[in-house]
């Protein structure tokens, strides 16, 4: 996917969230966590990353609470998500683009 595609899905994704009433700061912080630890990648691909890592990126304390706005990003169509329990190679994501 090239430059001006992978822009144009972030602005989309950000555009989406805003108009989004549901989303709050910690879904936000989360979205920027996981857009930060998707390493370069595009950002249709999967990813992984370790809930330790997406929780102090994004400022989340409880692991609770992470998965509470984790489960409700999925269910609102944000991510995909497939837990992995593997302590150094974390969980699996994509950001969802349909």
């Amino acid at each position: 996917m090239g430059e001006w595609n992978e822009n144009a899905l972030l602005d989309s994704l950000w555009q989406k969230l805003a108009e989004d009433s549901r989303i709050a700061p910690p879904h936000i912080g989360l979205v920027m966590a996981l857009l930060y630890h998707h390493n370069g990648a595009n950002l249709s691909d999967d990813f992984h990353a370790s809930r330790k890592k997406l929780m102090r990126f994004s400022g989340i304390r409880s692991v609770t609470t992470y998965h509470k706005y984790l489960g409700e990003l999925v269910k609102y169509g944000y991510i995909r998500y497939v837990p992995c329990w593997h302590p150094e190679q974390g969980s699996k994501f994509a950001f969802a683009f349909d």
